[in-house]
């Protein structure tokens, strides 16, 4: 029987050493930050319930759940303040509304935060 190929796991471990627990912006692990087991169950169940991005017009398979008013800004947990999106549109979403990786941008004239919709966006941004 042939010997199984390495997993990137496996190659990761190779060298003895544990890998890094991935960290926010703030040095805090994603338990710290909120986003523990408990928020991943809700966050399987919320995909299951919701299989596809909600960005209109979008047909490409949930990844992400959104939170459409932000935990930092007194949004909850509750299913209406989440959304379904793919990869790219909340990417879009994120850099808009907190001028990329989470940084707060500070607000203009014409600034929107409705529902995520990341082409959304006034010309004269």
């Amino acid at each position: 029987m042939p010997k199984r190929l390495p997993t990137f796991l496996d190659r990761l471990n190779a060298s003895g050493r544990r890998p890094k627990a991935k960290r926010d912006q703030r040095g805090r692990s994603s338990a710290a930050a909120g986003y523990g087991k408990n928020w991943q169950q809700h966050r399987k169940l919320f995909l299951a319930d919701h299989p596809l991005c909600s960005h209109p017009g979008c047909n490409q398979p949930a990844t992400e759940v959104d939170h459409i008013k932000a935990r930092a800004a007194g949004g909850s947990e509750d299913d209406d303040n989440l959304q379904a999106f793919c990869k790219p549109h909340h990417s879009a979403k994120t850099a808009r509304e907190d001028g990329s990786f989470g940084r707060p941008r500070r607000a203009t004239e014409g600034d929107r935060s409705d529902r995520g919709d990341p082409s959304d966006t006034d010309a004269t941004d």
